[in-house]
């Protein structure tokens, strides 16, 4: 109430003399502006306990083929979008250290992923990267959706999969790509992949990472990192690396 009081005398000073609206303001500027409400001081605004970021690895994926095929940029907002949303920029934050009393800040399954972040410091890349893979399937549990939902087939935010514990193959690529950033990954070499397996015929998604000539790819189904020759009967149907979406397909023999 007396800011306010201060507020209205100052909004009127132009028509005091010029000395005494100086000496008025000079008051004010010694008293200074301080909160009488001792609950709003105590809000802790942060922390500032985070380790340094790990020096950035991988290379740009644009410049590989994955899985055999020849990808062609191709935009589909409504696909776009769900990759845009997925890549919430809070993650990387909130797995290399940086949480300020929000209810997820003691949720297990970040503590794990942030204990895999901490200790992939000291790895080599590909260390890193089947690190990353394996803490993501340990704390998640598959959990198909429902198709006759609204919102089915929507993709998970990182936060929301941290959340429920649980997501569909595209969720625990998304987790991936945010924890493998966390370590080091430059996210150009990150692509997430929609497939069809040629054998089953079912859809699925994964995440590929490109370095040293090669894509690691990082399955739900497994633990273990495969490459572009270990695959199986893989197919990529479409994939989103940075802003771009591209579509796949297979070279054949001129006729």
């Amino acid at each position: 109430m007396a800011a306010g009081k201060a507020a209205h005398r100052i909004s009127g000073s132009a028509a005091l003399p010029g000395l005494a609206a100086m000496l008025l303001l000079a008051g004010l500027a010694a008293a200074g502006c301080t909160s009488k409400t001792a609950a709003i001081d105590a809000v802790p605004t942060g922390s500032v306990a985070a380790a340094p970021a790990p020096a950035a690895f991988g290379d740009d994926a644009r410049e590989y083929s994955m899985l055999g095929t020849v990808p062609v940029a191709f935009t589909n907002r409504k696909w776009l979008f769900k990759w845009w949303r997925a890549r919430e920029p809070r993650a990387a934050a909130y797995l290399q250290g940086y949480c300020a009393g929000e209810d997820v800040c003691a949720d297990p399954r970040l503590a794990r992923l942030r204990g895999a972040v901490t200790k992939a410091r000291s790895m080599d890349p590909e260390r890193r990267i089947a690190a990353a893979n394996a803490a993501v399937n340990g704390i998640l549990a598959y959990r198909e959706e429902d198709p006759s939902a609204a919102d089915s087939d929507r993709w998970q935010s990182f936060m929301e999969t941290l959340e429920r514990g649980a997501g569909d193959c595209e969720d625990y690529a998304i987790m991936k790509y945010h924890v493998l950033r966390a370590m080091g990954v430059r996210p150009e070499a990150m692509t997430l992949l929609v497939l069809k397996d040629a054998t089953t015929g079912a859809y699925h998604a994964v995440l590929a990472v490109s370095i040293d000539g090669r894509n690691l790819i990082l399955d739900s189904l497994t633990d273990r990192i495969l490459v572009d020759d270990t695959a199986g009967d893989y197919r990529v149907l479409f994939s989103f690396n940075g802003e771009d979406m591209r579509i796949h397909g297979t070279r054949t023999a001129a006729g």
